[in-house]
């Protein structure tokens, strides 16, 4: 099942560019990573969605998300969210990341799909990255990546009413 699943992804962005080619990793632990997801993005933190992802997280407190961008150059972005992004235990805020580095690999490991519902992007080159990954989709149609139907999720709307189910029926998957 897992090896389908990489070779749906590789047709699916074969067209787009990805920075980092990453194995596909045997051995990933998807009973444990269930509850694990990532939030990865540039520039533009409401634009972006993160905050109706960290949002949906907060009512989610079973339920992990990992943030990798460096949010402290958007500083009302910050205070705003300050104690989702760093007071809640199901938060983890890693700023800044190299793509190819093991830390990075790490993450993408323990984690079984990226959330991004942006209002609008020009390639997803972040969802792109995490797909190459084995991450399972969970965008919005403006993120700009084709997602097939049994594979990934696109939002219809991008609501927290629709993002927190969306998460809850990956977790629940084979």
């Amino acid at each position: 099942m897992a090896s389908q699943l990489v070779q749906r992804t590789v047709s699916i962005i074969n067209r787009l560019s990805q920075q980092v080619l990453y194995p596909w990793l045997e051995d990933k632990d998807f009973d444990n990573c269930r509850k694990n997801f990532l939030w990865f993005g540039s520039g533009g933190l409401v634009h972006k969605g993160l905050d109706l992802v960290l949002e949906g997280f907060v009512q989610k407190p079973d339920f992990h998300l990992t943030i990798c961008r460096p949010i402290s150059q958007e500083e009302d972005f910050v205070k705003a969210f300050y104690k989702e992004l760093y007071q809640k235990s199901n938060a983890h805020t890693i700023r800044w990341i190299d793509v190819s580095s093991q830390k990075f690999r790490n993450i993408l490991n323990s984690c079984v799909g990226i959330v991004y519902p942006s209002c609008s992007e020009g390639g997803g080159g972040s969802v792109i990255n995490c797909m190459h990954a084995g991450l399972i989709p969970i965008v919005s149609y403006e993120a700009s990546v084709e997602v097939q139907e049994d594979y990934g999720v696109i939002f219809k709307d991008s609501l927290l009413e629709e993002i927190k189910p969306e998460v809850q029926i990956i977790s629940l998957l084979s």
